[in-house]
């Protein structure tokens, strides 16, 4: 699958104009609004079997496209002179072995984005337990969990920051 800036900015324009209007109209009819961080205030039980069972399909259905997405992106960004690290974002430990079925092929297609373009991978799952309370849901993050994760990701920048402060001096 080719897919270009120029397509993704096409494909942005065929549904703006349309966002837009609405969010004038609102804002005329309501007034200044102030945005919230996150709709969910409080945890929301969900049947994880349920949401891993949609996340796979919508994975398999749109994996391909996904990936062109992220190799023009980091083309873009790394031609431009931009360092670029991808990001797993956590999930409730609990979920995680629902994903078996789409792992693997997940895997694959970031060891060969990482292999491929030289960027780092950084899995902040893997430095912590994950449970309920960092969550609003399956995997929007609560306010706790967005501290933790934030702390997790600048441990997991620091070391990365230092190498290139290390190579830019010699």
């Amino acid at each position: 699958m080719n897919v270009t800036v120029l397509s993704d900015v096409l494909q942005f324009w065929q549904v703006a104009p349309r966002a837009l209007k609405q969010a004038t109209a609102r804002a005329l009819r309501e007034g200044p609004t102030s945005l919230h961080r996150h709709r969910i205030r409080k945890y929301r039980d969900l049947d994880y079997e349920d949401v891993a069972d949609k996340f796979i399909k919508k994975y398999w259905t749109s994996a391909d496209a996904n990936e062109a997405f992220r190799r023009e992106t980091i083309r873009t960004a790394t031609t431009s002179g931009n360092r670029v690290a991808l990001v797993e974002i956590p999930n409730d430990a609990a979920l995680l072995g629902l994903f078996d079925p789409i792992r693997a092929d997940c895997r694959q297609r970031v060891e060969r984005i990482v292999n491929d373009y030289s960027v780092d991978y950084l899995q902040p799952q893997s430095r912590s337990t994950w449970t309920k309370i960092d969550f609003f849901d399956t995997h929007h993050l609560s306010p706790a969990g967005r501290e933790k994760f934030a702390s997790i990701l600048a441990d997991l920048l620091v070391p990365l920051m230092h190498r290139d402060l290390v190579a830019e001096k010699e």
